[in-house]
């Protein structure tokens, strides 16, 4: 899926958080096991909570990455280390454990440097983020929120409900 406006891609996100990675190491495969393809569990001390059905006060997150021993960053999706600051746009589905989630879009993941958003998503509604101070983006995202619900704003068709 691609998101050409913030307001889509918060309406077809069940959930968006701002949180603190605490760990990062191998998880379950997926697809073929004989391929090795691994994802990569992400475990985040929820601090804030900005849009969506509550997920707690720490989640998982599946990051696909692991090829056998070797990491790859797959989908343009940098690597995220224990302390390091982001903001996730996500879903839960059938395709990720039970108490896990994945990313709404390829582009679901921003980082907080140094007060400001850093992305390498190419969708326009995260593209146009990345260098902006972090306050403002937050905003940004909140004002989003306000508009899906105030506008009706529906999911792209095919979103997990």
């Amino acid at each position: 899926m691609v998101f050409d406006n913030l307001p889509l891609l918060v309406a077809t996100s069940q959930a968006v958080v701002v949180g603190t990675i605490e760990s990062a190491t191998k998880g379950h495969t997926i697809g073929d096991p004989e391929e090795g393809l691994f994802v990569r569990d992400v475990t985040v001390r929820v601090d804030a909570q900005l849009v969506g059905k509550s997920v707690g006060s720490s989640i998982i997150v599946d990051q696909v990455g692991y090829d056998g021993d070797e990491s790859l960053e797959i989908n343009e999706l940098p690597w995220l280390f224990p302390g390091d600051r982001a903001v996730f746009f996500l879903v839960d589905t059938d395709s990720v454990p039970e108490g896990h989630w994945t990313f709404t879009a390829l582009s679901g993941q921003l980082q907080i440097l140094d007060g400001k958003v850093a992305t390498n998503g190419e969708d326009p509604a995260i593209h146009r983020l990345g260098g902006r101070p972090w306050p403002e983006v937050r905003d940004e995202i909140t004002a989003a929120a306000e508009l899906v619900r105030t506008q009706g704003i529906e999911p792209l068709p095919g979103a997990p409900s």
